[in-house]
Formats: structure tokens, C-alpha cells, sequence
């Protein structure tokens, strides 16, 4: 009659405590940060059209893309709510895939350790699905923290500059909300948190569906053909199949993603443009130095030198 279930392993515990964690997190993000999103619109064709011209001549199309954001008569409403419904609206799926990740690290971290007996191949792949999979949680992370912190901002907005705040604050930059559209306001007062949450959300989705690729690549690949029984070659040929599925997956992604990017001619575009302004921002910053940004910089660059000797050792 009683029937007492066997113990979980460790890390059966810790795959379920993960993504308990990560259910309650986009719970919380769906029931306590829905706000009306007032004024939420379309845009005008002609906006449009502007907005799906290829940006290549630089600073200067995309300060005239601005203005045109700025001036652009009719519908031109305050976008404070909706900004801030749409950087909200990204923490339950950050969370959902960050989980994810972060899940499949600890439950695939012992098969991803390097072999003596492994080839090149299969060592420098294993070494690529952990960084993916931990790259994966850290922009998941990223693009929660920047949603979070920046729908602070917009709601916010009304006092920042006023004689409310401590003069410590009054040097924050206040957002002039009023646009036809939340995305076009983001593009031209906060283009930086617009493009962090934008490529932390799409790269660690991203990211993640290259390492289960890779995972299931390994696991076909691994079984030599030539001494196999048809037991394993069916194994083999079903994981070439679920990976380079998931690999095509992947790519379709991008290809719908490219087609639907508005200000910005494709993914690449998104990427230069956002290392750009992560290098004025907080490294080649024109004013005061940001400590901050370089004291961070020191333990990326130490992780790049020991990422580069992990592959110098376990692929040569």
C-alpha cells in the first residue's frame, strides 16, 4: 500500500531545485510586473521604411534616424509604460533559459571533461559546449539585470533632475519619453540597454541550442561505425539526426531574427554596434575614468588567458 519512492541523486536535486527556481522567477515576473501599457502603437509607414533602411553610412544615418524618431509628427505619446512592460516582459523567458543552462552544465559537466583517449575533435568540442552553456546563463543573467534595472529608470523618469533626489542624482540623464512607438524611444534615448537586453536574450538562447546540439553531435560520434552492432548505429545515426536538426533549429532563428530587426540592417550590425558602444561607454570613455568598468575588465581578460591555455592544452 505505502509505496516509498528511491532517493534523488545530487544531481537530480539539483536539476530540480534549478528549474523550481527558475519557474518562480518567471511566476513572479508575469504576475507583479504586467503594467497597462498605455499608448502602444504602430508605426508610420513612412517611419517604418526609414527604420528598414540599411544603416551603412554610420553615425550619421543613425543620428538622422534618431531625429526622425524625435520629430516624427502624429501619434507621438508618452512610452514610459509600455518601455517598461516590454523590458519586464523579457525576465521570464531569461530566467526559464538561464535555468536551463545553468541545469544542463551541472548535469553534463562530468561527460564534458576531456579524455586522454579523445580525439582533437571531441576535446575542443567539449571545451566549446561548456564555454557555450556558461556563456549562456551569463547572458540570460545579463538580460535580466539590465530589464530590471533599466524599467527602474523609466519609472523613475519623472523626478530624476528635480529637486526630490540628492544632488548625487541630479546628474543622471532624464529620458524624454514621448515617441510613436517603446522601441523607437529605446533606440534613441537608452539605444545601450536596448541592444544588451536585445543581444543577452537572443545570443544565450542562442548559445544554448548550440551546446545541446553539440551534446547529442558527441554522442553519435563518439560510436565508431565500423565495430558498432546495428543497436548502436541506429543510436548513432538518430543523435546525427536530433543535432544537425537542432543545429538547423538554430539557424532558422537567426534567419527570422535578421528579417525582424527594426534600426538595424542584420544581427551583425546589432553585434558591432553594441561592442562599439560597450568600448565608448566603459572603457574609451571620453570624461572621467570608469573604475568600475575596468576593475571588471581584469578578472575577463584573466578568464580569456586561461580559456586560451585550456585550448592550447586539451586541443594540441
Amino acid at each position: 500500500i505505502f509505496f516509498t519512492p528511491p532517493p534523488l541523486k545530487a544531481k537530480s536535486k539539483m536539476r530540480i531545485f534549478v528549474l523550481a527556481l527558475a519557474f518562480m522567477a518567471q511566476f513572479c515576473t508575469a504576475t507583479t510586473s504586467r503594467q497597462p501599457l498605455e499608448g502602444r502603437q504602430l508605426l508610420r509607414p513612412s517611419l517604418t521604411r526609414s527604420m528598414k533602411t540599411p544603416l551603412r553610412g554610420g553615425s550619421t544615418k543613425r543620428s538622422a534616424l534618431k531625429t526622425a524618431l524625435s520629430t516624427n509628427g502624429g501619434g507621438m505619446e508618452d512610452q514610459c509604460s509600455a518601455a517598461y512592460g516590454w523590458m519586464s516582459d523579457l525576465g521570464g523567458p531569461a530566467s526559464l533559459v538561464a535555468g536551463a543552462a545553468i541545469a544542463s552544465f551541472f548535469e553534463l559537466r562530468e561527460r564534458l571533461v576531456p579524455e586522454d583517449g579523445d580525439s582533437h575533435l571531441v576535446k575542443a568540442m567539449k571545451s566549446v559546449i561548456t564555454m557555450l552553456l556558461l556563456s549562456s546563463f551569463c547572458l540570460e543573467i545579463a538580460c535580466l539585470y539590465v530589464g530590471t534595472i533599466t524599467g527602474d529608470q523609466l519609472m523613475s523618469n519623472g523626478n530624476i533632475g528635480s529637486a526630490t533626489l540628492g544632488v548625487w542624482q541630479r546628474g543622471i540623464k532624464k529620458v524624454n519619453c514621448v515617441a510613436e512607438s517603446a522601441g523607437g524611444m529605446m533606440f534613441r534615448e537608452l539605444e545601450f540597454e536596448y541592444l544588451a537586453s536585445r543581444v543577452g536574450f537572443f545570443q544565450g538562447i542562442v548559445n544554448w541550442i548550440f551546446a545541446i546540439s553539440g551534446t547529442i553531435f558527441l554522442e553519435g560520434w563518439t560510436i565508431d561505425p565500423k565495430t558498432a552492432d546495428k543497436k548502436a548505429l541506429a543510436s548513432r545515426k538518430l543523435s546525427l539526426i536530433a543535432s544537425y536538426g537542432t543545429l538547423s533549429l538554430a539557424l532558422w532563428m537567426l534567419a527570422f531574427y535578421n528579417w525582424h530587426l527594426p534600426f538595424y540592417e542584420n544581427y551583425m550590425h546589432v553585434m558591432t554596434r553594441f561592442a562599439q558602444m560597450t568600448w565608448t561607454r566603459y572603457v574609451w570613455h571620453p570624461g572621467a575614468p570608469r573604475f568600475m568598468a575596468i576593475a571588471a575588465f581584469l578578472p575577463l581578460l584573466a578568464s580569456g588567458w586561461y580559456t586560451a591555455q585550456v585550448c592550447l592544452d586539451t586541443w594540441f
